[in-house]
C-alpha cells in the first residue's frame, strides 16, 4: 500500500496551486495522513478523493480537535502505525510496539530505522519557517515499512 504523508501545513483554506502539487505528487497513493497542525479543517476536503487519517496539533483549532484525536494507531498491512504531531508527547510504552511512527511538529524530515521502528516526519509541506525547504512524504508498506521524503519545488 502507498500512502501519502503531509504535516505542518499551516494553511487556513485550499490553496489550488499547493493542492495541484499535492494531487500530482500523491495521485497513485490510497490514502493521505496528516500529522497535525491543519490550522483549519477545510485542508481535509481538499483531499476529499482518498481515505483521510489526521492527528490534532499544537496550532490546530477547536475546529480540527473536534474531528481528529492527538494520537491515532493503525494496522496496515500487519504494519502497527502510530501518528502523531509531537513525538515527545507520545509514551515510550507506545513507541515500543510500533513498526512505524509517523510525527510532524519540528518542521523537520525525517526518515530513520530506529530498532525496528521506522520515524517518519515528512517535513513541512507549505511552511519554509526557519528556512527549511518544503517537503512531504511517501510511505510503502509491504512486508516492512519504507519511506520517501519529497522536496517541493519553491
Amino acid at each position: 500500500m502507498k500512502i501519502g504523508v503531509i504535516a505542518d501545513s499551516h494553511l487556513t483554506k485550499c490553496e489550488e496551486q499547493i493542492f495541484a502539487v499535492f494531487r500530482a505528487i500523491f495521485a497513485d497513493c490510497e490514502m493521505i495522513i496528516h500529522a497535525g497542525d491543519f490550522v483549519d479543517i477545510s485542508i481535509v476536503n481538499c483531499f476529499s478523493d482518498k481515505k483521510f487519517v489526521g492527528v490534532a496539533g499544537n496550532m490546530d483549532g477547536e475546529n480540527v480537535r473536534k474531528q481528529f484525536p492527538v494520537i491515532e494507531q493503525l494496522v496496515i498491512a500487519d504494519k502497527r502505525i502510530i501518528v502523531v504531531h509531537d513525538l515527545a508527547t507520545l509514551p515510550k510504552a507506545e513507541m515500543e510496539h510500533a513498526d512505524c511512527i509517523i510525527f510532524g511538529h519540528t518542521h523537520n524530515p525525517v526518515n530513520l530505522v530506529s530498532g525496528s521502528v521506522l520515524l517518519f516526519n515528512p517535513g513541512s509541506s507549505s511552511s519554509n519557517r526557519y528556512g527549511k525547504r518544503k517537503t512531504v512524504g511517501i510511505l510503502e508498506i509491504d512486508a516492512k515499512v519504507v519511506g520517501k521524503i519529497i522536496e517541493i519545488e519553491p
